[in-house]
């Protein structure tokens, strides 16, 4: 079974997605500045590439149905992805 919360941690920024929220309306695949979005077989967006990510937050503001969460944390720390 695959993850359905992903937490992706770049620097300052953690991003969350949200993956059993999506209805697969590909607003942010469209709207992705950095191209690292896709949706897959079953229509739930995936990430595909971390490290190209700008955490620009566009996600984030187009998805209707909040499937993605942008904040700060305290501490900096490296690119890395992973389940929650």
């Amino acid at each position: 079974m695959k993850e359905e919360q992903l937490q992706l941690i770049q620097h300052d920024r953690i991003l969350t997605v949200q993956r059993d929220w999506c209805k697969g309306c590909n607003l942010c695949v469209q709207s992705c500045p950095a191209g690292i979005l896709s949706l897959d077989d079953g229509e739930r967006v995936i990430v595909e590439d971390i490290s190209r990510c700008i955490f620009c937050g566009v996600c984030a503001a187009r998805c209707p149905d909040f499937v993605f969460t942008l904040a700060r944390t305290a501490q900096p720390q490296v690119a890395m992805g992973g389940p929650a």
